[in-house]
């Protein structure tokens, strides 16, 4: 692995772990992945993951949206799935993926400080 890579990986980490969480209990982990090998196994898991969201939690909000596309919310949410499809779909040729948790927070309100650390930095 490249210096510069490795390098990188530290920056993202670093924001990370800096940010608050609730009651400054740092109760989180993170793992970057960026071996082809894993990023095979977990690719089919998170399409399974996902097309079981979209037949179950998210079918009457999906229905209603197909059945009016035109309707400013109906647009928006049926660009969000695009979006969610595409990294499904594309899932393995991502070069790194940034998986965040969190324990004893059922809101995840302590993990997303954290995680929107990681991304300004990796987007940095």
């Amino acid at each position: 692995m490249a210096m510069a890579a490795v390098d990188k990986r530290r920056v993202i980490l670093d924001a990370a772990v800096r940010a608050p969480s609730g009651g400054n209990t740092q109760n989180w982990r993170f793992m970057l992945v960026d071996d082809a090998d894993a990023k095979a196994e977990l690719g089919p898991i998170y399409r399974d993951c996902l097309a079981q969201l979209w037949v179950t939690i998210y079918k009457d909000r999906l229905e209603a949206a197909n059945a009016a596309p035109d309707d400013p919310e109906s647009a928006q949410l049926l660009r969000i799935q695009r979006s969610a499809q595409h990294l499904a779909d594309h899932f393995e040729e991502y070069p790194l993926l940034l998986f965040s948790f969190v324990q004893f927070d059922p809101t995840g309100g302590s993990i997303f400080p954290s995680t929107w650390s990681a991304m300004l930095a990796a987007r940095a």
